[in-house]
């Protein structure tokens, strides 16, 4: 029988440093996350945090419909535009468990749909 996620739940997980794949979700539910789902944020930190391109053009739009490029297995559901910061990067807003989540991304990351 699963434990319900009250307060001293979240406690016990966030001193434990072996329970992984769990997350509340917006509403503040247990969430576990699939291998999947944790394969595609390593990729998209990984692509993060390597070194900054620069400036370079890009042909998005905003509202343009997008996908990242890193998702081979299609889990993620694709995005839109939001607005295209002055560093080169653009902002996507993915809808992940019900909540529109901004990822600031250089634009080789994705592709439109």
């Amino acid at each position: 029988m699963p434990l319900p996620a009250t307060n001293k739940f979240w406690q016990v997980v966030e001193l434990q440093a072996g329970i992984i794949k769990t997350v509340r979700n917006y509403s503040g539910e247990l969430v576990h996350l699939r291998n999947e789902d944790v394969e595609v944020i390593r990729a998209i930190d990984a692509s993060m945090n390597t070194p900054t391109p620069g400036k370079s053009p890009h042909q998005f739009k905003t509202g343009d419909r997008v996908k990242f490029k890193d998702d081979l297995g299609s889990l993620w559901p694709h995005g839109h535009i939001a607005h295209s910061t002055g560093d080169g990067r653009v902002s996507v807003e993915v809808d992940v468990m019900g909540r529109l989540v901004p990822f600031v991304v250089y634009p080789y990351l994705i592709e439109r749909v």
